[in-house]
């Protein structure tokens, strides 16, 4: 789809007037530019799905680390096999892949933007930071991960950023054991959702529950 979108729709229509013909399509111009973004993910997904079908048709060896097989070499074992039940398809190995990316990433950038966005709304706990870090690792020109133990109230204001801004707001879960919540019977194997954004900001359990303070 968005290949054909892009056929007679040029990354540049973001920067023209509206035409009739856009709005009859129904694409908006940021839609347009996305599904650009979109072509180019499925490039590099493509690039990664090819290199690994021709290492195991060429050498028959698995490419993983240790010898032993990655991700996309098992993806690549079920579709060959009838271990699973759904049908398996190219496009079904790339969209896992993409979901790894994505879930890999997101979570660990949205954190930073929100520690960043906090940081800046209170410029004593950063000016704080920045002091623990600059003495932490004074006079050093290298800093590896084992240093980190160090930085202890930047720790703090990790945490306090995943208190407040949790990367997923909501998780499901299965309930293991009968139990009451709230007067609630919630039977066993019930399928329940767990509000996390809102347990972090209850002020029956919290101090001032929507202020960051990475200290407390």
């Amino acid at each position: 789809m968005a290949k054909e979108v892009l056929k007679s729709h040029d990354p540049a229509c973001a920067n023209r007037q509206k035409s009739v013909a856009t709005e009859i399509m129904r694409y908006s111009y940021t839609d347009i530019v996305l599904l650009k973004m979109q072509c180019k993910v499925d490039v590099i997904l493509d690039a990664i799905n090819d290199e690994h079908r021709k290492n195991l048709t060429a050498t028959n060896k698995a490419n993983g680390e240790l010898g032993s097989e990655d991700l996309v070499e098992v993806l690549f074992r079920l579709k060959e096999s009838s271990e699973l039940d759904f049908p398996k398809t190219n496009d079904n190995i790339i969209a896992v892949i993409f979901d790894m990316f994505s879930a890999g990433t997101e979570s660990s950038s949205s954190t930073l933007d929100w520690a960043m966005a906090e940081l800046i709304k209170n410029p004593r706990v950063m000016l704080k930071a920045k002091n623990e870090i600059r003495q932490a690792y004074n006079g050093r020109k290298t800093i590896n991960e084992a240093d980190m133990h160090m930085l202890k109230y930047l720790k703090l204001v990790v945490k306090e950023t995943l208190h407040l801004h949790p990367p997923v707001s909501i998780i499901p879960r299965t309930c293991r054991e009968e139990c009451e919540i709230g007067g609630y019977q919630i039977p066993i194997n019930a399928n329940v959702i767990v509000n996390i954004w809102s347990i972090g900001r209850d002020p029956n359990y919290w101090e001032n529950p929507d202020s960051f303070k990475p200290a407390s």
